[in-house]
């Protein structure tokens, strides 16, 4: 069964494991809104246990992010024997601590993706005359501190309405960073997110990939997808690469089928149980594209 062939590889710090048993529950989407990752550790020795827990991290303070150190990266992949074996998220440590239940001892790790970017980072530019909305872009992920990922090839068909590409009197960005940001891609026609530590830019409502991952019974689809709204559906699949906030889905189902883009995923893990897939938040393609045709 593929459920016995599952492959996982946890990275904490310099720490990383390939056999270590662990639980992990990681939530992402295409919103401007920091990813999360919950994950337990298990049969690590005390050496390893106290080296963790000694790691820098950033911690939540209120609304924004204490900055502890430049952070400790967490990282957690997961897939099947003989598959690719994605990376389902990468970010910063932000806590750690030991838990214990006789005869057991095990450590509860938990992280966020872009928390600094999103909440605290600060940006202060002047861009001259003529400057695109490419170098724009550009000068605001460097100053979030994260990958540009896809801002050359999204931003490359962009433009500020009828004033085009470029900005013609120069631009000065000043304040939150993710402000910024959220206010050029506006003016762009661009929606953005943080994907394990990179920057991600799509054309407003629409997907990450040109083609869709297929979700039926015999292609990895779990149980049956639910309506959820006139536009929006809830699925359930086994772990599959490519599968990312942003990439289009084709369902084929009995109760439901179409194309949708991915909103929201939850992926979850237990190494020592059943539990082994992704819990996707779906928006259906043709509701995009209505809203861009009566635009």
């Amino acid at each position: 069964m593929r459920l016995f062939r599952r492959a996982w590889r946890v990275q904490v710090g310099p720490f990383e494991s390939t056999d270590l048993d662990c639980t992990f529950k990681v939530s992402r989407s295409v919103a401007a809104r920091p990813g999360t990752c919950e994950l337990s550790l298990y049969g690590l020795s005390a050496e390893q246990r106290s080296q963790i827990l000694a790691l820098p991290r950033r911690r939540p303070f209120g609304s924004a992010v204490q900055v502890v150190s430049a952070g400790t990266i967490l990282e957690v992949s997961a897939g099947y024997v003989d598959e690719e074996r994605p990376v389902i998220f990468r970010g910063n440590l932000r806590r750690a601590f030991q838990k214990r239940q006789l005869p057991e001892t095990w450590l509860e790790l938990s992280g966020g993706d872009g928390e600094y970017a999103i909440r605290s980072a600060r940006v202060r530019r002047a861009f001259a005359p003529d400057t695109s909305v490419r170098d724009v872009l550009r000068g605001i992920a460097e100053a979030m501190g994260v990958g540009v990922g896809n801002v050359d090839e999204t931003s490359a068909g962009a433009s500020l309405g009828d004033v085009g590409a470029l900005y013609a009197g120069g631009h000065v960005v000043h304040g939150s960073a993710a402000d910024a940001l959220t206010s050029v891609c506006r003016s762009a026609g661009l929606e953005w997110s943080i994907q394990n530590g990179v920057l991600q830019l799509l054309p407003r409502g629409q997907a990450a990939t040109r083609s869709a991952v297929m979700l039926s019974p015999d292609t990895g689809l779990v149980g049956s997808p639910e309506k959820t709204g006139r536009h929006s559906a809830k699925a359930s699949c086994l772990m599959i690469a490519g599968l990312q906030p942003g990439s289009l889905v084709e369902l084929d189902s009995i109760v439901l089928r179409g194309t949708y883009r991915v909103s929201r995923m939850e992926l979850s893990g237990d190494t020592r149980g059943q539990e082994w897939g992704a819990s996707l938040d779906l928006v259906s393609l043709a509701y995009y594209e209505s809203r861009r045709l009566f635009r």
